[in-house]
């Protein structure tokens, strides 16, 4: 709703009392969020403050295999940062699969970003976000980026062609597997759809996914 209904434009500061706040910085902005007493003092004084984080790059590269999406990259990403690694850090997502990312996908990847402790994830606004703005009939924000010698705490880079789907398992997000290995496991309970992957795109995939197949009985599904 904030996407859509235009509160978000690329270069802007966004606070909101939701901890996935982060997912808007999809769009080029600095989104994190807050608790409700600290927002009661931002509505009330029209300021915060705020430490500006070390960065972390995450460059996605190659092309996705069939059945592997955006989920799948950030929770690599994840079981190797640590579902605390990137505290208070902010999480910068670049790389060629990042820039072929539409809006759907690029909105999966920043939401998760404070699953890996993340004060925001940011993907730079480009021809892609300009696009999705102006189908919305949203005016166009400041677009940002790094500089060529920006100082990064470290890189890490995920060859995207060369994933699978994964799975975080229990009981932390961080512990995440291929789906390799958890195929054939037995489960009581399917949830579709979230705040992290549950846009059309998303539903769009489940539905291709479950085409033609049926519910085990003793499997509950929301």
């Amino acid at each position: 709703v904030m996407v859509e209904k235009g509160h978000v434009k690329p270069g802007d500061l966004i606070l909101g009392t939701d901890s996935h706040t982060c997912a808007y910085g999809a769009l080029g902005a600095f989104s994190t969020g807050v608790g409700s007493t600290e927002m009661l003092g931002v509505l009330a004084s029209g300021e915060i403050w705020l430490r500006v984080p070390k960065s972390i790059k995450i460059e996605v590269v190659g092309e996705v295999a069939k059945g592997v999406m955006a989920k799948d990259i950030i929770l690599e990403a994840i079981g190797i940062i640590g579902h605390n690694g990137a505290t208070y850090k902010a999480l910068e997502f670049t790389g060629d699969t990042i820039d072929h990312m539409i809006m759907d996908e690029r909105l999966c990847i920043t939401n998760m970003a404070v699953e890996a402790g993340a004060k925001n994830g940011i993907i730079k606004a480009d021809e892609t976000t300009k696009a999705y703005l102006k189908e919305l009939g949203i005016e166009d924000g400041v677009y940002f980026e790094s500089d060529e010698d920006a100082e990064y705490e470290k890189t890490i880079v995920i060859d995207a062609s060369k994933l699978t789907p994964r799975v975080a398992c229990p009981h932390e997000v961080d512990n995440v597997e291929p789906i390799e290995t958890v195929v054939g496991k037995r489960i009581d309970q399917a949830y579709i759809g979230s705040c992290t992957n549950g846009r059309y795109n998303d539903l769009k995939m489940a539905a291709e996914v479950l085409k033609g197949k049926k519910i085990a009985k003793h499997v509950t599904v929301s």
